[in-house]
């Protein structure tokens, strides 16, 4: 399997159409160069790998997660930094309960229990219209249940629905102004719709309230990257490999800095940690239940 393939990248800008169907791979080892003419799509290509610029067009792109190295020009190409979807801390720690539920209960409070266990189960899932429609029951029955809307707005996340996920979690956050999940989790749905600051503020305020939490510096650094800001990027991804030696993603962002940066040597040396060492991977999760 190539490190990095990218398969009919296409960028459209309103005047024009600036990389159009565009097809390259990287093998392990091997250096590859694009080469134009000043204006002719080189940069423009790298971002849309690294997943910097949308990619709405591109018909395939798929990378392993190890530095590949291609020179273009002024340009590097490595696979695409990514972000964590959740923090650790949002995982569930009890056992997913039985899918089939008897509404029969007579008390509020009791009936809203039996919902988001229905929408957690659900959402284990991955059935996560059936989880939104459990959750909105609890929340109708419970309208201050912090962790309903939680989880629905991770559920709005992944279904991309952003800007409902965000309304969620500032519920969350108005319930619970120090609720570190919630700040990830709308710093998480910012990112997504290209609202770099505004997820730079809100992954401040999960590390505020959680400082431990690697996910956050991770995802921080991430957005920093997106801004062009690398010595923040490799601030935070060093502070997440700090708190979590085996924070793979942390590694492959910092390298992608540090190429940014021209520093090839420190570079190198992350994608030789990434190559080296088996990490453990991250089980994307949601809200324990109440």
């Amino acid at each position: 399997m190539a490190l990095l393939e990218c398969v009919g990248l296409v960028k459209d800008y309103p005047e024009k159409r600036a990389i159009d169907h565009v097809d390259f791979h990287v093998e392990q080892g091997e250096i590859v160069a694009l080469v134009g003419r000043e204006g002719a799509g080189k940069t423009t290509a790298y971002r849309l790998a690294c997943g910097l610029l949308s990619m709405r067009h591109a018909a395939s792109l798929t990378v392993a997660l190890a530095l590949a190295v291609c020179v273009a020009g002024c340009g590097r190409v490595t696979p695409p930094p990514t972000a964590h979807a959740l923090p650790s801390s949002s995982t569930p720690s009890s056992k997913p309960l039985p899918a089939e539920f008897r509404l029969a209960h007579s008390n509020r409070l009791d009936d809203a229990k039996v919902y988001s266990n229905q929408g957690y189960v659900w959402l284990q899932k991955g059935e996560h219209d059936k989880a939104i429609a459990d959750y909105t029951e609890a929340i109708h029955l419970i309208p201050n249940d912090a962790t309903a809307y939680s989880n629905r707005g991770f559920a709005w996340g992944q279904k991309d629905e952003h800007d409902k996920a965000i309304a969620d979690y500032t519920e969350v956050i108005r319930l619970n102004p120090k609720n570190a999940s919630a700040y990830f989790g709308r710093g998480l749905a910012w990112g997504q719709k290209g609202e770099l600051d505004k997820a730079i503020a809100d992954y401040t305020e999960a590390i505020r309230f959680n400082p431990n939490d690697e996910t956050a510096y991770a995802n921080r650094g991430f957005a920093w990257l997106g801004k062009d800001e690398y010595d923040r990027a490799v601030a935070d991804c060093t502070e997440a490999i700090r708190l979590n030696p085996k924070d793979a993603i942390a590694y492959a962002n910092r390298g992608f800095a540090w190429l940014q940066k021209d520093e090839y040597d420190r570079a190198v040396a992350d994608g030789r940690i990434l190559k080296s060492s088996v990490f453990e991977g991250r089980r994307v999760g949601v809200s324990e239940n109440p």
